[in-house]
């Protein structure tokens, strides 16, 4: 199949190849370990299957980026071993393949099944079954070859990584410095990407801050109008390709009243320059594209932003994360339908009546459904997808006690776990392979997805929390005013807090809740207080 060919174009960018080094190189040199070699192995094995790289394009800067902040394009990989190559092109190191994984497809064994499969598995083509081996000899080839000798290292047992920081990190405060007078709350959230952490909230449409040492990059509001409309909560939808997509109101004068003007915009992620406007709805009764709007909403997916479009949101579409233009647009198939995603998939959700919920899976290419499935309950939201489910809560916690209906992502079957008894009290989250309930006196239950069962219940130090983060073996809250705790993922035990940093006096929190958290690799990141976020390795806190 040949070796993946270097243009003369292509410049230097540290000791590698742009195409196909890996995102560590590129930011953190210092912090390059084995698993470096892992992604570099994700690459070759792309352009050995395709003739082409997963991060390609026209300049060397640009694939540069793409390796750092970009989804690998592998449409064209067999489907038999995207999985693997998925796996070694993580951004993470720690979530790329071990060793024993590397050996195991060595020896022959089964890859990972596609997530999800179809409900009808096509029996594989002798032809398919011949590629496969194949490829597999590819793998063998380049392993015994040696990417590089880190591989071999690792693979012979190696010291790990000392560390998993990013490059010249240190513990850091830090806060929106724009516009001080006008801030009033915490930040709702934030995303990582390439060396930056880009957070949203109290009228904020994103900030940028140095992941390494918290140095305020920039910051744009949401509202450019504010004073009339009120505060607007802000979220940055996704982060890709050294773009950041979040959505702006530029509010209007409308029979002497403003209403609001919504658009998504992609801001350059270095500078915060805006690169294109997208309308999304406006006018009376309009809501923002955002994940969790009450009618349409927007949510970034593997293929990029899906979106709801239109005055009244009656449509909806992917937008290029290049240009914003539609790379197709579909009418919502009622004004009840709203637009979900789950681990890079985009879902409507379609409310018949009270009594059941279309839930469809859409195909990113075409925008067509994949599937739908009837769930017998009206009003359902999507927590988020475990163990191959998607998690979905009724709506009617002042009624009775709040119910989580569980979508097979295989089989398309439904069942319903357990009731919530405090369901006035509750807020479900999923992360990892876990559904949580959390209470603002402090008390977090764990649940498994698959039976329903009770894993763990414990009272935290943490009041009011927000949403808990699953990492490999702990669990993190934090409150508005920053107390952090990590439980035990296995049993709940707390293994050790952080109090309130206690800069955020003169804000009302008591109906404040924590916000997000973001985890890269041992580095924690904590919005709280008034637009103010801090990091502590959670290794040594």
């Amino acid at each position: 199949m040949g070796v993946p060919p270097c243009s003369n174009e292509v410049e230097s960018l540290g000791e590698g190849t742009p195409p196909y080094m890996s995102p560590e190189q590129l930011t953190s040199p210092r912090d390059v370990g084995p698993a470096s070699d892992i992604f570099s192995l994700g690459s070759v094995l792309t352009y050995a299957a395709t003739g082409r790289g997963p991060f390609d394009s026209v300049s060397p800067y640009e694939t540069a980026t793409g390796v750092v902040e970009s989804v690998p394009e592998l449409d064209r990989v067999p489907a038999e071993l995207r999985p693997f190559v998925t796996q070694c092109l993580a951004k993470h190191p720690k979530e790329r393949p071990t060793p024993d994984e590397l050996l195991a497809l060595l020896r022959g064994e089964p890859l990972p099944p596609p997530a999800p499969p179809p409900a009808v598995a096509a029996p594989v083509p002798v032809r398919a079954r011949r590629r496969r081996a194949r490829l597999i000899a590819v793998v063998a080839g380049v392993l015994l070859a040696g990417v590089a000798s880190g591989l071999a290292l690792w693979l012979t047992g190696a010291e790990p990584e000392a560390g998993d920081l990013p490059g010249n990190w240190r513990a850091w405060e830090a806060k929106d410095t724009r516009d001080r007078k006008e801030a009033s709350g915490p930040f709702g959230g934030c995303v990582a990407a390439g060396s930056g952490l880009f957070c949203a909230g109290d009228d904020v449409q994103a900030a940028r801050f140095s992941l390494a040492t918290g140095a305020f990059g920039w910051s744009r509001p949401v509202d450019r109008t504010p004073g009339e409309w009120g505060d607007m909560e802000g979220r940055v939808i996704g982060v890709s390709g050294g773009r950041v997509f979040a959505y702006r109101n530029d509010q209007v004068d409308r029979d002497e009243a403003p209403v609001p003007y919504y658009a998504i915009q992609a801001l350059d992620a270095r500078t915060g320059k805006e690169l294109w406007t997208t309308a999304a709805q406006h006018g009376e009764g309009a809501e923002p594209p955002v994940p969790d709007a009450e009618h349409g909403g927007a949510v970034w997916t593997d293929a990029g932003v899906l979106t709801a479009l239109g005055a009244k949101g009656d449509d909806y579409a992917l937008l290029r994360g290049d240009t914003g233009k539609p790379r197709w647009r579909e009418k919502l198939p009622s004004a009840h339908c709203r637009v979900r995603g789950a681990e890079g998939h985009g879902y409507l959700l379609c409310a018949d009546s009270a009594r059941s919920t279309r839930v469809s899976r859409i195909d990113l290419t075409s925008g067509k459904p994949d599937w739908t499935a009837t769930v017998p309950h009206g009003g359902l939201e999507l927590l988020g997808q475990a163990s191959g489910r998607l998690l979905l809560s009724h709506d009617e916690v002042d009624e009775s006690p709040r119910r989580i209906s569980v979508l097979d992502l295989a089989t398309r079957r439904v069942r319903t776990l357990p009731a919530e008894p405090r369901a006035d009290e509750a807020t479900p989250t999923v992360t990892g392979d876990t559904l949580y309930f959390t209470y603002r006196n402090g008390d977090i239950r764990a649940i498994d997805p698959r039976t329903g069962r009770q894993r763990w219940s414990v009272n935290s130090v943490v009041e009011s929390p927000g949403p808990p983060l699953a990492s490999g073996s702990h669990v993190y809250l934090a409150s508005v005013s920053g107390r952090l705790a990590a439980l035990d993922r296995r049993t709940g035990e707390e293994k050790w807090s952080l109090p309130a940093r206690g800069r955020g006096a003169g804000m009302t929190v008591a109906s404040e809740t924590g916000a997000a958290l973001t985890l890269v690799g041992d580095a924690l990141y904590v919005p709280y207080g008034v637009r103010s976020v801090y990091s502590v390795d959670v290794r040594n806190p």
